[in-house]
Order: C-alpha cells, then structure tokens, then sequence
C-alpha cells in the first residue's frame, strides 16, 4: 500500500507499506466509512446554513423579505438565550467561518463523537423550544 503525504511547505513524501492484504481492505474501508461521514457532516452544515443564515431574495417581495429577517433575528436570539457551552457547540458547528464536523470536533474537545452528536440533538431541541416561546422582553 502507498501512503503519499503532502505538507504545507510543498514538500511531497511516499511511503511504500506491505501489509497483508485483508488488513489492508479493513484500512481501504475505513477511509471510505470516514469520508462518507464527513460528506453527511458537510451536507447537514450547508442545510442549516442555508435554512438560518443565506437571504434569497424573491424579487419585489417585501413581506417576504421581512419575514425572513424575522425569523433570522429569532434564531439570533434563541442562540443568545443559550448557555456558552452550547452556544460554543452551534457557533463551531455551524456559523463560524471555519466550521468543523462533529468528528472533528470531538477530536478536538477529547471526547467521543457519540458524545458531540447527543449534545447538538439537545441543544438543537432545546433551540426549538426557545424559539416557540414568546420572547420575554
């Protein structure tokens, strides 16, 4: 099996690796576990971006338009009322410049996946909830 290795400095390594040949189809298929998993990542973040955050605007709809800013003020705020640990997890996830994925946030924090993927179901449902009840100021 060859390992090519390409670093920030330009610099280009191959490695050539003799494994067995079933250890090496067990590696093959991980890779391909893990970028399947990071493309459902990438997609689940383009949606949630796309649903809070990018203005379509339909032409000469006002009404439209202010509805949009509504519901965009809303999840600002919602995000607000969240405590900073789970507004750390929205903001790395989904509105920061350079988002990660789940996996990679985990690695990151030093816990399992499983773990990150409990908590944004939790803050997500508790998110829901924030924006259904009326505003308290």
């Amino acid at each position: 099996m060859i390992f090519q290795y390409k670093f920030v400095t330009g610099e280009e390594v191959t490695v050539d690796v003799d494994f067995n040949p079933k250890i090496s189809a067990v590696i093959m298929r991980q890779d391909e576990i893990e970028r399947d998993k990071e493309r459902r990542e990438t997609r689940r973040h383009e949606s949630l971006y796309k649903k809070c955050f990018e203005t379509h605007k339909a032409p000469d709809n006002t009404e439209h338009d202010a509805l949009r800013n509504i519901d965009i003020e809303a999840l600002k705020k919602g995000i607000a009322r969240l405590n900073p640990d789970e507004q750390f997890l929205i903001n790395r996830l989904y509105l920061d410049a350079h988002t990660v994925t789940q996996a990679k946030l985990a690695v990151e924090l030093g816990i399992d996946p499983a773990t990150i993927r409990q908590r944004v179901v939790a803050v997500r449902k508790k998110l829901k909830q924030t924006l259904l009840k009326p505003d308290p100021a």
